[in-house]
């Protein structure tokens, strides 16, 4: 099917002056000189119903003394710049008419990052056909699971053990007053049979306890998002050894009462948790050390609030968003991205490197450091309802 430049809708473009077209807004806005209007005539005829040679015919009954080569470079330098699509794109796209209208915001912002050969279509079909595998359906859980169906991922594996309790509706929202009392796992589901009935929810009730469970639980998932924090410190180091096993990435983040954090391993390329944990402990850096908590037998109250969690879930679905998408490397990749919801700044906490001389999950090293973990402390450390 012959090609159809389009000048991208998300872009705006209009004459400036007689000889100039401006393109974009403000601190993206870009001016082109345009002596004799061809320019901006070309911008308007490609509206994506014509093919080149369609377009060269109809550009020169106003500019006969341009040539088609004239032209082809003009477009090609306009498809370098960022500005235009294929509009036959859509009619070549696997997704159904539904799926295009239903998901068009979504192939409006893939569309910043397409181009003459690069499809938002085959971006979004990316997505859809992403399996992701949830770990905790609490307050993070509900988050994001709403998040993913909005970016259209259709295969979606729920693990939690716990039923809906009064306390969680002031920020769990896939459930109401009826689910109390009723498994989370199920709810979400029953919720997402009449929001997206299209996404295929796969519903493990277990209680995580080890990495080896993790590691069978996950397998052939493209993505991990780590959305529970219990048992505390010992999850997010059984997730990490499992995911960095089967090469998968994952995301995770912490609520705190004024800040969240978030972060991204991608089994590899990054650090992994265990990585990190060697860097704090190195550093001695004591207010990081996760541990202390169970050690001093302290378990924080549930301090969730609606508005809060929803700007973290939100940095954690974008970040996935740009995963499956393979829309580049996600910000908070061997990071801690920090964010204080007291003046919305967001900065890098703390930035650690691979170990792979020390580390024993991600590379080839013994450390005492994790001997910890064999603390009675921790093998004793039972599920707290929050």
């Amino acid at each position: 099917m012959p090609q159809k430049p389009m000048m991208k809708p998300i872009h705006l473009y209009y004459k400036k002056k007689e000889d100039t077209v401006r393109l974009g807004m403000m601190e993206d806005a870009i001016d082109l000189e345009d002596p004799n209007g061809a320019i901006y005539r070309l911008m308007t005829l490609m509206d994506g119903s014509r093919t080149f040679n369609q377009l060269y015919q109809e550009l020169i009954v106003d500019y006969p003394e341009i040539h088609f080569f004239e032209m082809v470079e003009a477009i090609e330098e306009l498809n370098g710049m960022g500005y235009l699509i294929d509009a036959s794109f859509k009619d070549k796209s696997s997704l159904t008419a539904v799926e295009q209208e239903r998901f068009k915001g979504n192939l409006n912002y893939y569309s910043y990052n397409a181009n003459l050969s690069k499809s938002p279509y085959d971006i979004q079909e990316q997505v859809k056909n992403a399996n992701v595998t949830i770990i905790g359906m609490g307050a993070f859980g509900c988050s994001l699971l709403f998040n993913l169906a909005g970016l259209g991922v259709q295969k979606v594996k729920l693990i939690d053990y716990d039923t809906v309790e009064l306390s969680n509706l002031n920020r769990q929202m896939l459930f109401n007053e009826q689910s109390i009392g009723q498994p989370k796992i199920e709810e979400a589901k029953n919720f997402m049979s009449s929001f997206y009935s299209a996404m295929e929810i796969e519903t493990v009730s277990a209680m995580i306890s080890n990495s080896e469970m993790v590691e069978d639980l996950i397998k052939g998932s493209d993505l991990v998002l780590l959305a529970a924090d219990q048992p505390p410190f010992l999850l997010p180091h059984w997730v990490n050894k499992a995911c960095v096993k089967l090469d998968i990435p994952f995301i995770a983040g912490r609520l705190n009462i004024s800040s969240a954090d978030i972060y991204t391993i991608l089994p590899g390329k990054t650090g992994c948790v265990d990585c990190n944990f060697i860097h704090l402990h190195r550093e001695d850096n004591e207010e990081d050390h996760e541990e202390f908590k169970i050690i001093a037998n302290f378990v924080p109250p549930n301090w969730a609030t609606a508005p809060n969690l929803m700007m973290i879930t939100g940095m954690i679905s974008h970040e996935a968003k740009v995963l499956l998408a393979g829309l580049g490397v996600p910000s908070s990749s061997g990071k801690i991205l920090h964010l204080d919801f007291r003046t919305f700044k967001s900065e890098v906490r703390f930035e650690w490197q691979r170990l792979p001389d020390e580390c024993p999950t991600c590379g080839h090293g013994h450390s005492d450091m994790f001997k910890i973990l064999e603390d009675v402390r921790f093998q004793n450390w039972s599920m707290v309802k929050r």
